[in-house]
């Protein structure tokens, strides 16, 4: 499993765990936003954090088996999919302008 997809998973469990499901968002704004290159301590890329959060909704929507490292198995409620996807907007909208605010270059969602 590659570390984009590792950290997916367990940022999806977050935010199946997390009861206030906005608590969770902002959790995973938060991870993303803090990401670094262990190298060169540089901020990850914006196309590999919106890839995060895409990777999360395939995970909270069943399109992925949700599976964490020690080989644990959860499974999102039915009602976190679409949650998720509600928000979905808003996590990439505070990621980008964290990556404006930054001056880390220009962004394209598509």
């Amino acid at each position: 499993m590659s570390a984009v997809l590792q950290y997916a998973h367990q940022l999806a469990k977050v935010f199946i765990e997390t009861k206030n499901k906005k608590t969770a968002a902002n959790h995973i704004i938060f991870q993303i936003n803090s990401l670094v290159y262990a190298e060169s301590k540089q901020p990850v890329k914006s196309c590999i954090k919106i890839e995060i959060i895409q990777l999360i909704n395939e995970l909270l929507s069943g399109k992925r088996t949700l599976q964490l490292v020690n080989g644990e198995v959860i499974s999102p409620e039915a009602t976190d999919g679409s949650v998720f996807l509600l928000m979905a907007d808003y996590i990439l909208k505070e990621v980008i302008s964290y990556h404006k605010e930054k001056g880390n270059g220009t962004y394209n969602l598509n």
